[in-house]
């Protein structure tokens, strides 16, 4: 229960505090979600031979399955407790930003900002050139962040911050509409 724990934890914090969250994704995750239900077909658990199991298939997937580009990108492939927590986890739940936008709104808090916003921004990622930026960067922010979730499609994870919705915004967020972010001091 997602925003049931994030009502609790708002309850407990300070009012200048910060929540950080990290939640798996879930367009990055597809392939995880392929593999855990086909290990969950064979009745894998997770002991050592199943762990064994688990590496064989790795290796011997095709290189275009959806997961291989998963298994470059994290570094929970390459150990076993990392390779259980991925492939032979039985509760995980992966969101998208969406969601993760909703959680925070469900639960009465204000959503700060993403860790690595350069993920969730065209700048980072769209020829700034072309008609295509355009379109996309004038779409309300929070749309911007679903669609280069949907254009990245390589998220596994959503790491972001939500505080009280007293909390002055001015604490927390980075103003580059005026000349005075070139004094900014970057941490």
């Amino acid at each position: 229960d997602p925003v049931g724990g994030l009502k609790a934890l708002g309850s407990v914090l300070k009012p200048e505090g910060t929540i950080a969250i990290m939640i798996y994704g879930q367009y990055g995750r597809t392939g995880v979600y392929m593999l855990q239900e086909m290990f969950r077909l064979m009745g894998l658990g997770q002991s050592e031979a199943d762990v064994h199991t688990v590496k064989q298939t790795l290796a011997s997937l095709p290189k275009q399955h959806t997961v291989q580009g998963y298994v470059e990108r994290t570094r929970d492939s390459k150990y076993d407790a990392g390779l259980v927590d991925s492939f032979l986890h039985r509760q995980d739940r992966a969101y998208t930003v969406a969601q993760c936008q909703g959680f925070a709104r469900d639960a009465g808090l204000s959503f700060m900002h993403w860790w690595d916003n350069i993920l969730y921004y065209p700048e980072g990622q769209l020829n700034v050139e072309h008609e295509f930026y355009r379109k996309v960067n004038a779409m309300p922010e929070e749309s911007i962040w679903q669609f280069m979730e949907l254009y990245n499609g390589t998220l596994g994870q959503h790491a972001f911050c939500v505080c009280h919705p007293s909390r002055d915004r001015k604490t927390y967020h980075a103003d580059f509409s005026t000349e005075a972010f070139m004094d900014y001091v970057p941490v």
